[in-house]
């Protein structure tokens, strides 16, 4: 019995672990692991009575120091109406009401734009 050699034109590589997803499952399984995290790490702090200093913070680090039942509008510093889908890439430029304030849990604004852009607008 003779084994043939394997020809060198076809390397023996596995078979990709992505190969049954399509792009929109990739983004979807993604955007959901995002979530995941950004909410599994527990309810956020403003336990001090006063609204916390988020401008110049990440969003997520923002989210963070909010208490978790909290209502957050955000804005696109922009004003291009853009809807936040990664909070990982953006960051807090401006908030509403203004940090020290009693914090009572109501609603807040926070007015974000993405992480490499300027808050100042000058950039585009």
């Amino acid at each position: 019995m003779r084994i043939a050699p394997q020809s060198p034109r076809t390397p023996l590589t596995p078979p990709s672990p992505y190969a049954p997803f399509t792009p929109l499952a990739r983004l979807v399984v993604i955007a959901g692991l995002a979530l995941t995290a950004l909410f599994a790490t527990g309810p956020a702090r403003a336990d001090d009575g006063t609204m916390p200093h988020l401008s110049g913070k990440g969003l997520v680090a923002a989210y963070h120091q909010l208490h978790y039942d909290t209502k957050v509008q955000l804005k696109d510093g922009r004003g291009a109406s853009r809807h936040v889908l990664w909070p990982a890439s953006w960051k807090v430029c401006d908030q509403h009401p203004k940090a020290g304030t009693p914090f009572s849990h109501q609603p807040i604004t926070l007015t974000v734009v993405k992480n490499r852009e300027s808050c100042t607008g000058g950039d585009r």
